[in-house]
């Protein structure tokens, strides 16, 4: 016997392809759909064949009559079935004056291609269902920029030899990801894709061993938002007085008993401990976010908007960082995080997006005649910052970001000039995410010199990149999420504030921002209709924000870790939090008062994630995505 929620489920599978008809404005088609795939057409393409029209992979486990259904509110559709490799064609709808596409046909059990296309080369969204069997998307890679070379085409469900060392692009639906990795058999670093992928970056191109497709929420999805990595940052680095304000009470309580943890958490190891916490609930999440329903993903990745070190590149600042996020030295267990016999969480399998903060350049630079930053200890003229700026540069390339305001031109008389606000957007879904690094109208200039090139770096405000990025976006329908490190100057920052203030017409929904390490948990609400900010702490002092971006609501959940403690993570109530974060609450907690403070997970449990949300709904801030 079914329960109600099965049965109810089963029904909204049925009958979606009716509903979805009557949404877009249609007859409605009246089938049972055994599998059902929304997607899109994202480049006018025309009524072809091809890897430019989306593909699905259509698993016949029994023999029988399928009936396959195109339904489109934009376009004139046409419907292809054939085999799984792209031909024989075993049959196509090519009606020239119609929105719905439909082919029945009796097929033996095994593995066909459809491919949903158009008559006109129109835009739009897309209903692909089928009576019998499951439908899976697929999509293509290929050995040059650009879909140019040889083409590959991977599916959920049939994956084909790849072409070792050698893919440079990705066609990918809308509704789908693939997630390629430098490793044989879903091994090594990756990056996730949601979308057409023109190049992969100079750092993955040609370095792909092994991929894996999947379906994507994009309704639906959860993102990590951390600051302040600061490698290699204590506590005791922080301000702090014992008779000051509560955030320097917190940081001097917080200090002491850094001192007295394990007989003493010293520099640099006190920092290295606190983000392999903050890597490991970042694994526990993912993880979790991949196992609650094996038909989709849910996460979206993870952000730190800045200060991911203490001194750039400095003794190896940089390097530790990299090792922790996004290297195979991570061992948790060897530097006592995690107790013995607790399964290693290895590379994060989702994508890291970071911003730069004051102490990974600002802090290392003076200006352009300085030979040394002002706090950089280098061999090169200002090593600390160039090291930071090449690294986000390189990584950002890998991302597939919408737009990144960067330059590189050689001079005939100053080496190489790179110059931008080094500002970027990437697309997830429905939601266009700004990384802005330190703050908006931050400009800076500086000599570079490496063994290999020299040349300067002009950094400069990014409100005109800003204004152009968003304007792109809303055209598209997208919501704007905005991540910078220094919300406090960026707040005073009046051609930014018009910006954000302007819902209207560029949509700012939600700002997240690091810099002031105790103030985590702190939320401001610009005004009826306008952006709501939050700001996320540090992991020394055990914080992080957890977000949903479901339909047009955005929750945003302040995750902590007692770091100094017992090692759990917890989530806190935005009740018991004040207006200046939660540097009251956290001196509560010290005292033994954990209210406001609920226990989510211990290193030893899984994370459930649907429970979380259904338990903890009354922790989470919520606004609308406008």
């Amino acid at each position: 016997m079914q329960t109600l929620p099965t049965a109810l489920r089963r029904l909204k599978r049925y009958l979606l392809p009716a509903v979805v008809a009557t949404s877009f404005g249609l007859a409605p088609v009246l089938t049972l759909a055994a599998d059902t795939e929304r997607s899109a057409w994202v480049e006018p393409t025309g009524p072809y064949a091809t890897s430019q029209n989306p593909s699905f992979l259509l698993n016949m486990s029994a023999p029988g009559t399928v009936q396959v259904d195109l339904t489109s509110p934009t376009a004139n559709s046409v419907l292809y079935l054939t085999g799984v490799t792209g031909s024989p064609v075993l049959a196509i709808d090519n009606n020239p004056t119609t929105r719905h596409s439909r082919i029945t046909l009796s097929l033996g059990p095994g593995l066909y291609n459809v491919i949903a296309a158009t008559q006109d080369s129109g835009l739009g969204e897309f209903v692909l269902s089928t009576t019998l069997g499951t439908l899976e998307p697929c999509v293509f890679a290929y050995t040059n920029k650009d879909y140019g070379g040889t083409e590959t085409r991977f599916c959920k469900g049939f994956m084909p030899s790849v072409i070792n060392d050698s893919y440079s692009s990705f066609r990918v639906p809308k509704g789908a990801m693939v997630r390629a990795y430098q490793d044989a058999g879903l091994k090594g670093n990756n990056r996730t894709y949601y979308r057409n992928v023109p190049y992969v970056g100079d750092g993955f191109n040609d370095r792909i061993s092994s991929v894996a497709v999947q379906n994507f929420r994009s309704t639906d999805f959860f993102m990590v938002i951390a600051s302040d990595t600061q490698l290699t940052w204590p506590n005791c680095g922080d301000p702090k007085s014992p008779t000051g304000s509560a955030s320097e009470r917190l940081s001097e309580a917080l200090c002491l008993l850094e001192q007295q943890k394990d007989g003493g958490l010293w520099y640099p190891h006190a920092s290295k401990y606190y983000n392999e916490y903050l890597k490991y609930y970042t694994s526990v999440i993912e993880k979790s976010l991949r196992s609650t329903d094996s038909v989709v993903e849910r996460f979206g990745g993870t952000i730190i908007n800045g200060d991911l070190t203490a001194y750039g590149s400095q003794n190896g600042n940089l390097t530790l960082f990299k090792d922790i996020y996004q290297g195979i030295a991570y061992d948790p267990i060897l530097t006592g995080v995690l107790p013995i016999g607790t399964p290693l969480p290895g590379l994060l399998n989702s994508n890291l997006y970071v911003g730069l903060g004051n102490h990974d350049y600002d802090d290392n630079v003076k200006d352009v005649y300085s030979f040394y930053g002002r706090e950089c200890w280098a061999i090169y003229i200002n090593d600390c910052a160039t090291d930071m700026m090449e690294y986000m540069v390189d990584q950002v390339r890998t991302l597939n970001p919408a737009r990144f305001d960067y330059a590189s031109r050689l001079t005939s008389t100053a080496g190489t000039r790179r110059a931008g606000s080094f500002a970027y957007s990437w697309d997830i879904g429905n939601v266009h995410f700004v990384q802005l690094n330190n703050y908006p109208g931050y400009t800076a200039r500086w000599r570079y010199q490496t063994p290999s090139s020299s040349g300067q770096y002009y950094v400069t405000p990014s409100h005109t990149w800003l204004r152009n990025d968003l304007l792109g976006a809303r055209a598209l329908g997208q919501k704007v999420i905005i991540n910078l490190h220094d919300w406090g100057t960026a707040r005073s920052d009046t051609e930014f504030m018009d910006i954000v203030n302007n819902t209207s017409l560029y949509g700012v929904s939600a700002i997240y921002s690091g810099h002031l390490h105790r103030s985590a948990g702190r939320v401001q609400d610009l005004g009826v209709g306008k952006a709501k900010s939050y700001r996320s702490g540090a992991p020394h002092v055990g914080t992080f924000l957890l977000t949903r971006q479901v339909d047009n609501t955005l929750y945003t959940w302040l995750m902590w870790i007692d770091v100094l403690g017992d090692g759990k993570l917890y989530v806190l109530d935005p009740k018991q939090i004040s207006d200046y974060g939660f540097a009251s609450v956290r001196l509560n907690m010290l005292a033994g008062d954990m209210t406001g403070a609920k226990l989510v997970l211990d290193t030893k449990s899984n994370f459930c994630v649907d429970c979380f949300v259904k338990d903890n709904k009354a922790y989470a801030w919520s606004q609308t995505l406008y």
